[in-house]
């Protein structure tokens, strides 16, 4: 797979992060190997997957604050159903800088 690309993750403020090409290649080849299974609520097996990196935020708070806090996430959508499931970034392969780490 040759070696983990580092992204640069971790803002201050809310950002939009969009994945290149290679990136996004790297949360394929990992969806590939590891995720066989159809939709548990419909059964499809025809998923999307978001070129974005998400971060779910605790309801009613407006920034990232803390950011080390927060998982970085791949999101994954059955196309049939909308059932949307997540995926940790690092755990797909994305190295992510952490804002420590710059």
């Amino acid at each position: 797979m040759g070696s983990p690309l580092l992204l640069s993750f971790y803002p201050t403020e809310p950002e939009f992060m969009q994945l290149s090409e290679s990136q996004f290649d790297i949360v394929l080849e990992f969806l590939q190997e590891h995720c066989h299974n159809p939709c548990p609520l419909c059964g499809s097996e025809d998923w999307d997957v978001a070129d974005e990196l998400y971060v779910l935020l605790p309801y009613g708070r407006k920034d990232i604050g803390q950011a080390d806090k927060y998982v970085p996430l791949v999101m994954i959508r059955c196309t049939q159903c909308g059932n949307v499931q997540t995926l940790d970034a690092e755990v797909a392969g994305l190295q992510l800088a952490h804002q420590d780490d710059e």
